[in-house]
């Protein structure tokens, strides 16, 4: 259920944004935020959409139409607005900080995001652009959300929210999760994926070395023929969780398990919790000191007690 924040128009004038619970407390810190930095210059300057900025203001975009509008942060505009609940287009700068779509909204909007900016969702599928080198903080809230990485950039995946993130083409990305369910498609590029505590469903991409190290009670970690980097599954693994290994890059795989014992490895490896199989080469998991090497699906070496 949405919450709404409040945002000063100037004068008597206000507008009300429809936000989802878990985003309240965010999108009023960082709506304060950019008035404290405009100093003694408290009221919003509103600008038109690509329209420049005014130095030592808070400038944004506002629209309140209901139909479907592309709107673009000009130079020196730190937040665009879309107060509409039509399938609308946010586009931000190196100096936006903020773009936001009505949470009421069920059609889903799309956003594009190249500096450092925290996005607020719509309650319908809504897709995310995350540039080369941008840093994206992001509550999607409902709907089947679409997130694609450009490469060599930081995505947080905050709140409730789900997601299914694509990877980049090169250099090395970081993706934090939060509580909601999360498919991760890793692209050439080198992915961190940390967190989350939702299901999560990760494929390897062709190169890279990927990490994926979260407390999720299920998941699916697979991946693409081809594939050359080794990859590394760090997982809190819990006598509920359901988690299915396909391990299989054409260089060592490691998978840690933490907070298990050998006893519940041995039955995770009967399937009562997980199932492993091999890669080209080899897969290792590890339960503290102890061991299982596996070679192509087959148990080779073991020195668990």
């Amino acid at each position: 259920m949405a919450s709404t924040v409040s945002l000063p128009g100037g004068g008597k004038t206000s507008f009300t944004l429809p936000v989802g619970a878990d985003a309240s407390s965010a999108l009023q810190a960082a709506i304060l935020s950019e008035f404290k930095a405009a100093g003694k210059n408290i009221t919003l300057n509103s600008v038109a959409s690509k329209a420049a900025g005014k130095a030592g203001f808070f400038n944004a975009v506002v629209n309140t139409v209901t139909s479907n509008v592309s709107l673009s942060a000009g130079t020196g505009v730190q937040a665009v607005f879309a107060l509409g609940t039509g399938k609308d287009t946010l586009v931000g700068n190196t100096s936006t900080s903020l773009l936001y779509g009505n949470a009421s909204d069920t059609k889903g909007d799309s956003f594009s995001v190249v500096g450092k900016t925290t996005v607020f969702g719509t309650a319908g599928a809504d897709t995310l652009s995350v540039g080369t080198g941008a840093n994206a903080t992001a509550y999607l809230e409902g709907g089947a959300n679409i997130v694609t990485l450009v490469g060599s950039d930081t995505l947080t995946v905050a709140g409730t929210g789900t997601a299914s993130i694509t990877g980049g083409a090169s250099g090395k990305e970081v993706v934090s999760l939060s509580t909601g369910a999360t498919t991760i498609k890793a692209g050439a590029a080198s992915i961190s994926v940390v967190g989350g505590t939702g299901a999560i469903t990760f494929t390897h991409g062709k190169g890279g070395t990927d990490t994926v190290s979260t407390s999720a009670t299920s998941g699916t970690f697979t991946g693409a023929l081809g594939s050359t980097g080794g990859d590394t599954f760090n997982i809190g693994l819990v006598s509920s969780g359901k988690f299915v290994i396909n391990s299989f890059s054409g260089a060592t795989d490691k998978i840690n398990i933490v907070g298990a014992t050998a006893a519940q490895i041995k039955t995770a490896l009967s399937g009562a919790h997980a199932t492993l199989k091999g890669g080209v080469t080899t897969t290792e998991l590890t339960v503290g000191t102890e061991k299982i090497t596996v070679v192509g699906g087959a148990v080779t070496k073991t020195n668990f007690t």
